[in-house]
């Protein structure tokens, strides 16, 4: 018999609403305004007292009146829009059933490049909803406005925003969080190759700063021979770094030591790119198994081993290369991985430049939520619907399950099992599946995981296991490193444990929620 618990509340109580502009203008005091703006959109906080971008929409609203704009071709706008998770920032959009319009706020001309370069960005983040995009940026102080078209920069006249408006009016009936999920933006280097090698995806600011710091700091007199990015799950290390690694390429030979399974994403990104080779860290016993390049990047290092370390680090000084680590402390999966403290002599390589990813772009807050509170029941959680919680009462109504789940688009991840030992993990292996090493440094929509008697937890409510059959693997570790791969919606299946699967019940649910069996 199965045990159900799916939530079935989803939005936000308070999301974001569009304001009339208006409206939004009558008054012309800074601190009135960002406190109206939250009254209107209904938005949780207030903005910043932007004094320059309000002065900018002043004006803009008053010289489209000029032109007879109504008040109704100046509704339906969502202002300082903010897609969630990846921080990218829209000052005025609309949305109807035949366009988008977005229009940017300048109060002083920031020159021809700087105003192309965010209008194309924009329409990169827009185009994926399916209508044509109609951008404009606007002038303050000229009283210019500007028109993004076919790659060039148009002047236009108001009257001609005027009667775009006037024409396009009529708002389209949606959510504005449904059209932008962050599967739309972000890119797999190894789950989705094709996209990376088109790029097809555009960095954070944070990966930009990184990126651009990097690329100054190697190509001045004194640049230091070592690297680090480090990150943890969902910051974006993984596309940084191979986007650094095909950025290099261009110009001169570099190698990608992968510390975990090669799989098809790497055979075709390194098949595509002529200059980048991309091994995997079994491969390299000595000196003389490093390739010929003068990049050499290390994905993964928090599982290298340290006599590979040592043999890296000499190899890149005595051969004056440039050698770059990506690494996240908390996801070592073994006893030997974790006694190594790898990350600490990396950090420790005298005079290596170390950069931190701190902003978590792959899963959306309320799933961070969740995973931590999974592992501490300390932690706070929301009510969401992405989670998923199923009780199956043996490892036979699992596997229906599992195969269920699959058929609905999620990834089943198994643990990593141990070749000496038999054990449970064995009776999962006749399903599609990868396993816990299987997706180092990938990610997907949707995973399904189960846990079963070997996960309890402590007086202290820390989620803990019992050994693994392998004595080197740790169970709780192979489960993080499953559950945060995942980007959309979570399924855990809790196997002939009703301890466990009451207290995860006690996770996910609330006085909000709606619980179905």
């Amino acid at each position: 018999m199965y045990g159900i618990i799916i939530l079935t509340t989803t939005k936000e109580v308070n999301e974001l609403q569009s304001v009339n502009l208006f409206t939004l203008t009558r008054t012309r005091n800074i601190s009135d305004f960002t406190s109206f703006e939250k009254h209107l959109s209904r938005r949780k906080y207030k903005l910043q007292e932007r004094e320059r971008e309000i002065e900018s929409l002043n004006v803009l609203v008053d010289m489209l009146l000029d032109e007879g704009a109504d008040l109704f071709c100046l509704d339906s706008f969502y202002y300082s829009y903010v897609i969630p998770q990846l921080g990218k920032e829209f000052d005025l959009l609309k949305f109807t059933d035949s366009v988008i319009i977005n229009i940017e706020l300048k109060s002083e001309d920031v020159g021809e490049e700087r105003r192309l370069r965010q209008l194309k960005n924009n329409r990169h983040y827009l185009k994926h909803i399916g209508c044509p995009v109609l951008s404009f940026v606007f002038v303050s102080n000229t009283g210019e406005l500007y028109e993004y078209i076919n790659d060039k920069l148009c002047c236009q006249s108001m009257k001609y925003l005027c009667e775009i408006l006037k024409k396009y009016s009529v708002p389209a009936d949606i959510s504005v969080n449904d059209l932008f999920k962050v599967s739309n933006f972000l890119v797999s280097p190894l789950c989705t190759p094709d996209r990376f090698l088109k790029e097809e995806y555009i960095l954070t600011q944070q990966q930009e700063t990184f990126k651009n710091s990097i690329l100054e700091k190697i190509n001045s007199p004194d640049s230091p021979d070592f690297f680090y990015i480090e990150g943890s799950a969902g910051t974006g290390k993984t596309l940084l770094f191979y986007d650094l690694a095909k950025n290099l390429s261009d110009n001169e030979k570099c190698c990608l030591i992968h510390c975990g399974s090669l799989n098809s994403g790497h055979t075709s990104i390194s098949s595509a790119i002529d200059n980048l080779t991309i091994i995997s860290m079994n491969k390299i016993a000595d000196e003389s198994d490093f390739p010929d390049c003068r990049y050499i990047f290390v994905d993964g290092a928090h599982r290298i081993t340290t006599e590979l370390l040592e043999k890296t680090v000499f190899w890149v000084r005595k051969n004056n290369k440039t050698c770059f680590f990506s690494f996240d402390k908390k996801q070592v999966l073994s006893r030997n991985e974790t006694a190594a403290e790898i990350t600490d002599k990396i950090k420790n390589i005298n005079g290596i430049c170390g950069m931190c990813l701190k902003n978590k772009i792959r899963t959306n807050k309320m799933m961070q939520s969740f995973i931590s509170s999974l592992f501490s029941l300390k932690r706070k959680n929301q009510n969401i619907s992405s989670v998923s919680i199923l009780y199956a009462g043996n490892n036979s109504e699992a596997a229906e399950l599992i195969e269920l789940y699959r058929k609905k688009g999620y990834v089943f991840i198994n643990y990593t099992g141990s070749k000496s030992n038999p054990s449970s993990i064995d009776y999962f292996t006749n399903q599609e599946y990868c396993t816990t090493h299987d997706v180092i440094g990938q990610e997907f929509d949707n995973i399904i995981m189960y846990m079963d008697e070997n996960f309890y937890y402590d007086s202290h409510g820390f989620l803990c296991s019992h050994p693994h059959p392998h004595e080197n693997y740790i169970y709780t570790n192979l489960l993080f490193q499953g559950v945060t791969r995942v980007k959309e919606k979570l399924c855990l299946i809790v196997i002939n444990n009703e301890p466990l699967f009451h207290t995860l019940l006690g996770t996910v649910s609330s006085d909000n929620g709606k619980n179905q069996r």
